[in-house]
């Protein structure tokens, strides 16, 4: 991690839910599959400035399919 920062397994969570949004699967599917049962619990995990990336499409986008 970055100098003066610690990643932990929130971290985990902090990139997966970032990246699954900025690749545009549903929000419902996204709070199914973390385990968040409301928007406003989601939210604190979501970083918009993470990129969408090849490797998130091929970890995740199998949550956008129907």
């Amino acid at each position: 991690p970055p100098v003066g920062e610690t990643w932990t397994s929130h971290s985990l969570r902090m990139w997966a839910a970032s990246s699954v949004i900025v690749i545009n699967v549903p929000e419902t599917r996204i709070r199914a599959f973390g385990g968040w049962n409301s928007t406003k619990a989601l939210r604190p995990y979501v970083d918009l400035a993470v990129p969408a990336s090849d490797i998130a499409v091929e970890f995740f986008g199998h949550l956008g399919r129907r």
